[in-house]
């Protein structure tokens, strides 16, 4: 299989669509870089706009309080953001990783790329939006809850949990290094599976 560009391969299915050179492939298709893409599931000569793909899609790119909640932290509602704040934002608190988005994302037909979801998170994270939280050696989840609270890290799962703020207490804290200041305490209860 011939390798075109970084994820589209030629002759054989790539994602869910087959692509093969112009004028190789039979039934319903759509030109695309000078390759046509087989797409059985749609109609004949159809590829879908946005206002065609998944209703959630069509909200998340409609919906006032996602254009204002990205408006009032300063960041630009481009379609992409918007659709990933719908997701990420719509389903209450939650613990979420990258590559958990872009399956998300990708199983509405957004067409969103992973480089995308890689950096709105980050974007959203800077922000002030999202907590990144390390689960293990170059792996963070995403967590939407932004009050104070930490949590319960399923080892063999990946999985978090959160713990209230006001189950764990503290009786001392450290003296901050010189030049420095306490931002913020998070713990995380590392469990395995009995």
């Amino acid at each position: 299989m011939e390798t075109i560009g970084p994820r589209v391969k030629r002759g054989r299915e790539a994602g869910t669509a087959t692509v093969k050179p112009l004028g190789k492939a039979a039934g319903q298709s759509h030109k695309k870089s000078g390759f046509l893409f087989h797409t059985p599931h749609l109609k004949e000569d159809h590829y879908p706009r946005d206002s065609e793909r998944a209703p959630a899609v069509r909200s998340a790119t409609q919906n006032p309080s996602v254009l204002n909640h990205l408006r009032t932290h300063g960041i630009r509602p481009t379609r992409q953001r918007q659709i990933l704040a719908k997701l990420l934002f719509g389903k209450g608190d939650r613990h979420i990783t990258a590559d958990a988005l872009y399956q998300e994302s990708r199983d509405l037909g957004t067409g969103i790329s992973r480089a995308t979801v890689y950096n709105t998170l980050h974007q959203f994270t800077k922000a002030g939006l999202l907590r990144e939280i390390s689960v293990a050696s170059g792996l963070s989840c995403f967590d939407t809850n932004l009050t104070t609270h930490h949590h319960f890290l399923f080892e063999e799962e990946g999985r978090l949990q959160d713990i209230p703020g006001d189950k764990i207490d503290f009786s001392r804290f450290p003296e901050a290094p010189e030049g420095a200041d306490i931002s913020s305490i998070s713990v995380t209860v590392r469990l395995k599976n009995r």
